[in-house]
């Protein structure tokens, strides 16, 4: 009788220390959301792969107001092709330093950071396969869109 008694007060034990931790609240974010978001609403950015499998590749990517944007391949391997994106994510994750990712038409998902004091810029992209291909390069330019 006191064993079933020790295995069912063991058994509570493990069961509300369990639901305790599954049910314990979430860490706040640590990334600060400045008042604007998105500081590349109607700007244009220009930016050149120097290392990875689009190196060579010179892209001017047009961020607008309602969250779409427009990229444009200017040089390099794909020069001419252009993709519209319905939508992007832009945060800021550091003094002039944010993380930008989007998903394209093609299937290719992108995620990059743009390091605007050092004038680069890094990422990740990959195929729907799950290829993923490191990417890295300078930022040319951050101009008003014409």
């Amino acid at each position: 009788m006191k064993t079933i008694i020790i295995t069912i007060a063991m058994t509570m034990l493990i069961t509300f220390g369990f639901a305790k931790t599954i049910n314990k609240p979430k860490t706040k974010n640590i990334i600060k959301k400045t008042e604007n978001s998105n500081q590349f609403y109607g700007k244009t950015i220009q930016h050149t792969w120097t290392e990875g499998a689009f190196a060579g590749g010179s892209f001017k990517n047009q961020y607008r107001s309602d969250n779409s944007a427009l990229l444009e391949c200017v040089a390099g391997g794909f020069k001419g092709t252009k993709a519209e994106l319905k939508t992007y994510s832009a945060r800021n994750i550091g003094t002039n330093l944010w993380l930008m990712s989007w998903l394209e038409e093609s299937g290719y998902s992108v995620s990059i950071v743009f390091d605007f004091d050092s004038k680069k810029v890094t990422g990740t992209v990959s195929k729907p396969n799950a290829e993923f291909y490191p990417v890295s390069g300078t930022i040319d330019s951050l101009e008003p869109t014409k």
